[in-house]
């Protein structure tokens, strides 16, 4: 038998009726009302009738809802405006993690933690970096070295002296120490003053060598620091 809209229930939003034989609701499509004479007919709508009658003629329950739609319905809270707003900016609020107090001048500004702040204020806090600013420093004044001078043995290639199947310790031992101990000395004994010269054949080889071994083989630039700390401290004077 036909039924009208109203018994059918019909949602033209979503486009669904409720089917009065077997109480389920059934997605009719554009159709509308008129496509739902198919679903009498069809095995799902029989079987629903059958299990309807077994529940003495009650619709089947609905699932309870889950947890997270409970709590998404549930009414959210308030935010409250932090009372900070409510302090005059030109009284300074102390921070935890700030080193100075924040004041009208500097609240839109971001915060850089102090290590960060010296870091960039001093890019030479590593030696390759420390050394490489030194190199560039170097006054005008300073004279190129040449060929027969002690740091011109940095003056090639360092990939030159690599031994690939060695690791960044044996290379400390097998190469490196042995060319920094021949040019620099041993200690402070050296006149270092006189070593220090610009040019690929000076302290500029001298970088590039310590920056290939640092930078692609791995070489604990720690070990470094005992043979030239000297120089660059000398370097610095200049």
């Amino acid at each position: 038998m036909p039924y009208s809209d109203e018994e059918l229930q019909f949602d033209p939003v979503v486009q669904t009726v409720v089917c009065p034989l077997c109480k389920e609701t059934v997605r009719v499509g554009s159709g509308g009302t008129s496509n739902y004479a198919q679903h009498e007919n069809k095995p799902k709508c029989k079987d629903a009738r059958a299990k309807l009658i077994l529940r003495g003629g009650q619709p089947k329950p609905k699932p309870k809802p889950n947890a997270s739609i409970i709590g998404f319905l549930k009414p959210k809270a308030t935010l409250v405006t932090s009372q900070a707003s409510a302090i005059p900016r030109s009284h300074p609020i102390q921070s935890s993690f700030a080193s100075e107090p924040i004041t009208s001048q500097n609240l839109s500004q971001p915060y850089v933690p102090t290590e960060i702040q010296a870091a960039e204020a001093n890019p030479a806090l590593d030696l390759v970096s420390r050394l490489w600013n030194l190199v560039q420093r170097l006054p005008s004044s300073v004279p190129e070295a040449s060929e027969d001078d002690a740091l011109a043995i940095f003056a090639g290639d360092p990939q030159a002296l690599n031994n690939a199947t060695s690791a960044s310790e044996d290379l400390w031992e097998e190469v490196i120490n042995g060319m920094l101990k021949h040019s620099l000395g041993w200690g402070t004994e050296t006149d270092i003053k006189n070593i220090i010269q610009r040019g690929a054949r000076g302290v500029e080889g001298l970088l590039n060598f310590v920056e290939y071994f640092v930078e692609s083989r791995g070489v604990n630039e720690a070990l470094f620091e005992g043979k030239l700390t000297h120089l660059m401290d000398e370097m610095d004077k200049l």
